[in-house]
C-alpha cells in the first residue's frame, strides 16, 4: 500500500488533485499485482495491428522505452537476452517504443540495432500506453495476464531476473 504524509500549506484544490494523481500513478505503478485491466492494440514495426495482451501467451511482458532512455540501454537487452527463460514459462516479450516528437520507427529500430536488439517492435504514436496503464513516462516493464490483468508493475530499476520471475 502507498501511503503519503504531508504538512504542506496551504494548498489549492488544484495543486492538491495534481499531487494525488502524481502518487496514485506512481503508487499503481511501484504495486505488484496492480489488478488494472488494461487491453489495447498497436502497428508494429511491419505495419502489423498486435493486440496486448497476446491471447497466445500466459502472460504478455511489455517492456516500454524510448530511444534516449539511457537505463533502457542496459534493460532491454537483459530482457531480450533471458526472452527463451519467459517464453518457457509462458510469457511472451513485447517491446513498446514511445516515440518523441519528429521521431520515426525507423530511428528506433537503428537504436534498437546499436543496443544489439533485433526484436519485433510495437509502435505508440499517441500515448496509449500512458493511457492504457497510467504511467506517464518510461522505462515501464509490466506483466499482463492473459486476462488483461496488470500482474506486476516493475519498480524502477528491476532486473530482468525479477522481471521473468515474476511471470507465472
Amino acid at each position: 500500500m502507498c501511503q503519503v504524509t504531508t504538512t504542506v500549506e496551504p494548498l489549492t484544490p488544484q495543486v492538491l488533485a495534481a499531487m494525488l494523481l502524481v502518487l496514485l500513478t506512481a503508487c499503481a505503478a511501484s504495486q505488484p499485482g496492480t489488478g488494472r485491466t488494461v487491453a489495447f492494440s498497436l502497428l508494429d514495426d511491419d505495419g502489423n495491428l498486435v493486440r496486448v495482451p497476446a491471447s497466445s501467451a500466459k502472460a504478455t511482458v511489455v517492456d516500454a522505452f524510448a530511444s534516449d532512455c539511457e537505463p533502457c540501454k542496459r534493460s532491454i537487452p537483459a530482457l531480450v537476452a533471458r526472452k527463451a527463460d519467459l517464453e518457457s514459462r509462458g510469457g511472451k516479450l513485447v517491446l513498446l517504443a514511445a516515440l518523441r516528437e519528429g521521431e520515426s520507427t525507423d530511428d528506433v529500430r537503428k537504436v534498437l540495432d546499436s543496443w544489439g536488439v533485433r526484436e519485433r517492435l510495437l509502435v505508440d504514436k499517441a500515448g496509449t500506453l500512458k493511457g492504457a496503464t497510467g504511467v506517464p513516462t518510461v522505462p515501464a516493464t509490466f506483466v499482463i495476464g492473459q486476462d488483461g490483468e496488470v500482474r506486476w508493475a516493475a519498480p524502477p530499476g528491476a532486473s530482468a531476473e525479477d522481471v521473468v520471475a515474476h511471470v507465472p
